[in-house]
């Protein structure tokens, strides 16, 4: 048989001999495990009672403990089914019956998919059916705008496609999303983008920020400073007290204008007076003088009621409106993101004049507290950075008197200069009271004591400390809270709480589950997408019913196909021929000749006319274990442009833009294509891809080159070594203290003995076989086979059979055996597969002790020499191996043992091919490519050409001598005249006479053969 199909099924095919073997004549299962065939493959299997990977090693079952519990305990593709490890496809209703089943080895479950043949998908009632082909709004990038790229056949946005990492922002510009990291945030984008932790400083400084000082004092370089002694606080003529970290400014009284700019003198009043009452609604007795009493801060409007000022913030503002108005960040909750509320206020001062805030509102704190007893009145005084409620009597009980007139600290309360903070109480508990001297009243100031924070004027709570180690941080307001895209777990510690794996921040700050994004809690509390129920979860965290990838090759991209419901390369499944790439083009893979090239790219590509001329840059070539690295001199002066493969300019991975503008110096770049990226792909022992240097940082000019660069790598030497084995010794005695054991190497050489990588058609080569220790053993090659690195049984031809006899000595000559070298060596001329550019051999060796018996072949022995010739030598020689023993020579010639091996494998090119430059080779000029040869040229070995003129002229003397001869044949052969030859009257035959008996004709000088 040649197949395994004519063999039972724990039996395979030994093409070599052409008979079945059992596959499991060479166990190699583990210890405590049996070979089983299968199909004609060997299988291992546990003894029955044993369990484990019967690989690696079978131990005693647990007998309390069942087989498996997950499917984590079962050999690969087998899942765990009621505790025991079977194969989920062997069940006949996992599938449809136009379906094939395959099992993933995924954990902590095995994944069991089933897949349609190609060309067809499966509906919603699970048959398969041929995909039907809609025509997509586009087919690349280019067909859709700027911001947009092309997937599945639809412009979608690139930032919608191709998401950036936590905390990263996305742009999406010429087709693709780039993703950065913010300001104070680090690390990859397309992962996660992370806060940068702040060093802390060797020394630290007194403060950072405002809140680290005392409120009369603000943060100025790292010092804590009364802010009213800064440079130009406040305008010229008016007055500064801090309050707040801040410097206010007011005017002098008798003055007006702004006191951040200038105070003016006010014009001479119209009116004297002793108290508000003598004067009008809208002014205020100052300095005994009606004036208007107005003097707000920047932003705000101010009017006179009674008397009194009335400072407030314009629309669309917030703060103290008698020192500063800043703008609102919003209005209601519309104007913040989903994640946040739009706070009215924080503090007191974020709310407009006589107004507190509490509970994030600014309201008026007189009606939400009532701090003043029933007859009392409460007005509110604007002070910073709690509000001021005093509690006043009706104004007939107490006499018409001006806080001015009472000393520092002190107020004008019952007709008497006393503390208002004694006399009023307005503070809260925890908290501390100070009076300003301000005017025309005084200012009392509730704040909490330190260590403590709170509303001053009901409640101060002491300050818990920020718990840094469990990722809390400060805020810009002072408060403790978990960082951006982090909230509280159950234990209140900060934990991120990524929303693209299905979690949200509740009202409380803690982050739970997004059960109505379709999530679910296991048995284990754990928030999860059931994806083994057909659900998957998506990159905005929902839980969504899974559906393929594609449908449809228009699903996705221009440069990828529909495989299965997964979008994959068609190039990786596509293999082209020699000097062909594959470019991925209209969701098919599509072979073409590289530049300089034409042919069939599907099986060769030669080459085509090129310039002889063009420029060789100075560059070297290295042909690394995971890829291929060049070296370019670039000595171009100010070399702008940009280095890429092929094929892949827009890949960053396979692309670099070198600007040398700004440079005087010549520059050597390293330029490294990984395999597996870029096109870059191992075949047939050959890698090569196309770089191209391109001029222009743009455009590609007249001035750009384009080299192919290609690797051969040359697999080498395969040295087998067996060990003595006890069932391959002859029965004919018993030999000891024989040595060590035989090595057998077989190489591919040149006449002169030299091993080889590469070779012509054509050349004359030598196999070499050794067997060392040459001192005790010899060998004899047979069942000698020709093929490939693949492998592959159409690449095969026997060279010798199992005698060690040539099949035909015009391919592959006799083996001989050479005295002075102790080898065995067979010549031929090399040749190839049509279908690879490299060969090898394996063959079998026989070891013997001393030397094998030879075996004749067409009338020679196996070792290449007559019969006469082996028995003089076996008459001459004499010589006796001193390693032997006695014993041992009266062995000679017994078989030993028998070994497979294989040569080095060497890539053979046709005649006069030029090759490209092949890294790795010691002459650095090889790996540039070659200039190409002329397809219309006709290229003669000049050898050949000698052998066949010499050949020609030996066959025209051969016709020439087989011409003459027959002319004289047929000479002979033709009836003599009676009588002398016929002679010319002039000429007389002088042997003529009279006698009519003729003269015989004399014998020929030549020999008719």
């Amino acid at each position: 048989p040649q197949k395994d199909a004519g063999c039972s099924n724990h039996e395979a095919c030994d093409r070599l001999n052409r008979v079945c073997k059992p596959v499991c004549e060479q166990d190699t299962c583990a210890k405590n495990a049996q070979c089983i065939g299968k199909q004609h493959q060997p299988k291992c299997e546990c003894y029955p009672g044993l369990t484990g990977n019967p690989y690696v090693e079978c131990i005693q079952r647990d007998i309390a403990r069942p087989e498996c519990t997950t499917d984590s305990d079962c050999p690969s593709r087998y899942a765990c089914i009621n505790e025991r490890c079977q194969d989920p496809c062997a069940k006949s209703d996992v599938c449809n019956p136009d379906q094939t089943c395959y099992v993933l080895d995924t954990y902590p479950l095995r994944t069991v998919t089933c897949r349609c043949p190609n060309d067809m998908i499966t509906d919603s009632r699970g048959k398969c059916v041929p995909i039907i082909r809609d025509t997509p709004e586009c087919q690349t990038d280019n067909d859709c705008p700027d911001s947009d790229k092309c997937l599945r056949g639809n412009c979608l946005l690139a930032c919608s496609v191709d998401k950036c990492g936590i905390n990263a922002q996305c742009i999406s510009q010429s087709h693709r999303a780039i993703c950065k990291c913010p300001a104070e945030y680090s690390g990859d984008p397309r992962i996660e983008c992370s806060l940068v932790p702040r060093v802390p400083n060797v020394q630290k400084p007194e403060c950072e920020r405002d809140s680290d000082c005392r409120l009369d004092q603000k943060c100025d370089d790292e010092r804590c400073v009364n802010p009213c002694r800064v440079t130009d606080a406040c305008g010229r003529g008016a007055n500064c007290y801090p309050q707040n970290h801040q410097a206010i400014c007011q005017c002098l009284p008798g003055q007006s204008g702004n006191p951040k700019i200038a105070c003016f003198p006010v014009s001479e009043p119209n009116k004297q007076c002793s108290s508000n009452s003598e004067c009008a609604l809208s002014e205020s007795c100052i300095n005994l003088y009606c004036v208007n009493p107005c003097n707000c801060g920047p932003n705000a409007d101010c009017t006179v009621k009674n008397h009194y000022p009335i400072c407030t913030c314009k629309p669309g503002y917030t703060g103290n409106a008698l020192n500063d108005c800043v703008k609102l960040e919003c209005e209601s909750d519309d104007d913040c993101p989903l994640d946040k509320l739009c706070s009215k206020c924080i503090f007191d001062v974020d709310c407009p004049s006589k107004l507190a805030c509490i509970r994030n509102k600014c309201v008026e704190p007189c009606n939400a507290i009532g701090p003043c007893a029933h007859s009392a009145r409460c007005s509110v005084v604007d002070s910073i950075p709690v509000r001021t409620m005093v509690c006043e009597c009706p104004e007939l009980q107490v006499p018409d008197q001006n806080d001015s007139e009472c000393p520092s600290q002190t107020a004008c309360i019952g007709g008497e200069c006393v503390n208002p903070c004694n006399a009023t109480e307005p503070c809260g508990v925890n908290t501390i009271c100070r009076v300003i001297d301000s005017l025309p009243v005084r200012t009392m100031v509730c704040e909490c004591l330190p260590g403590y924070q709170g509303n001053a004027a009901i409640q101060c709570d002491k300050i818990k400390p920020c718990a840094f180690d469990k990722g809390y941080i400060i805020d810009r307001y002072g408060n403790c809270v978990c960082p951006p895209g982090a909230a509280l777990s159950v234990n209140d510690d900060c934990i991120p709480c990524r929303e693209e794996l299905g979690y949200k921040v509740d009202e409380t700050g803690h982050c739970v589950c997004a059960l109505e994004r379709g999530l679910v809690l296991d048995d284990r509390g754990r928030c999860i997408c059931p994806i083994e129920h057909g659900y998957r979860l998506t990159s905005d965290g929902r839980c969504v019913k899974d559906e393929p990838e594609c449908r449809f090759d228009s699903d996705c991209a221009d440069y990828h196909h529909c495989d299965n419901g997964v979008c994959v390369d068609p190039c990786l499944k596509k293999t082209c021929g020699i000097n062909a790439l594959c470019n991925a083009t209209n969701h098919e893979a599509v072979c073409v000749c590289i530049t300089g090239y034409n042919g069939n790219p599907d099986i060769l590509c030669n080459h085509t006319n090129f310039r002889t001329d063009f420029p060789r840059p100075d560059m070297i070539v290295s042909c690394l274990a995971d890829g291929v690295q060049v070296e370019i001199a670039l000595t171009d002066t100010g070399f702008n442009g940009v280095l890429y493969v092929k094929g892949h300019s827009k890949d960053e991975e396979c692309r670099r833009v070198i600007d040398l503008s700004r440079e005087t110096t010549p520059r050597t770049e390293i330029f490294k294509v990984h395999f597996g990226s870029c096109g870059l792909h191992h075949v047939n022992g050959i890698a090569s891809f196309v770089l191209v240097i391109q001029k222009h940082p743009k455009l590609v000019t007249y001035k750009a080159q384009a080299y192919h660069i290609k690797c051969v790598y040359q697999t080498g030497e395969q040295n087998v070594t067996l060990g003595f084995n006890v069932q391959m010794l002859t029965t004919a005695g018993t030999i000891a203290n024989t040595g060590p054991p035989p090595t057998c190497t077989m190489r591919i050489t040149t006449n002169n003995g030299q091993e080889i990588n590469s070779a012509e058609i054509g050349d004359n080569l030598m196999l070499q076989v050794e067997v060392q220790p040459a001192t005790i053993y010899g060998g004899f090659a047979r069942s000698c086979i020709a093929k490939t690195m693949e492998d592959q049984v159409e690449n095969e031809y026997i060279v010798t059979d199992e005698n060690g006899c040539a099949t035909d000595p015009s391919i592959f000559g006799e083996w001989e055996y050479r005295q002075e070298t102790n080898t065995l060596m067979a010549s031929f001329n090399a040749f190839k597969f049509p279908s690879s550019d490299n060969i090898r051999f394996q063959c079998n060796i026989r070891v013997c002790f001393g030397k094998c018996q030879p075996v004749n072949c067409r009338g020679y022995n196996a070792f290449g020499r007559r019969r006469r010739a082996i028995t003089d030598e076996n008459e001459n020689s004499t010589r006796q191996d001193t390693a032997l023993s006695g014993d041992l020579l009266s062995m000679e010639g017994l078989l030993r043992e028998e070994i497979t091996i294989s040569s080095n494998a060497i890539l053979t090119f046709e005649k006069n091919s030029n090759l490209a430059a092949r890294g790795g080779s010691d002459d650095s000029d090889d790996n540039i490519l070659a200039a190409a040869q002329r397809v219309e040229d006709i290229c003669v070995s000049l050898i050949g050409l000698i052998i066949a003129l010499v050949i020609t002229a030996l066959l025209s003397l051969v016709a020439v001598a087989v011409a003459v001869s027959c002319w004289l044949m047929a000479y002979r052969r033709s009836p003599k005249t009676a009588g002398p030859l016929p002679h010319p009257p002039e000429f007389p035959n002088p042997l003529f006479h009279t006698n009519p008996d003729t003269v015989p004709e004399p014998s020929p000088d030549y020999h008719l053969s």
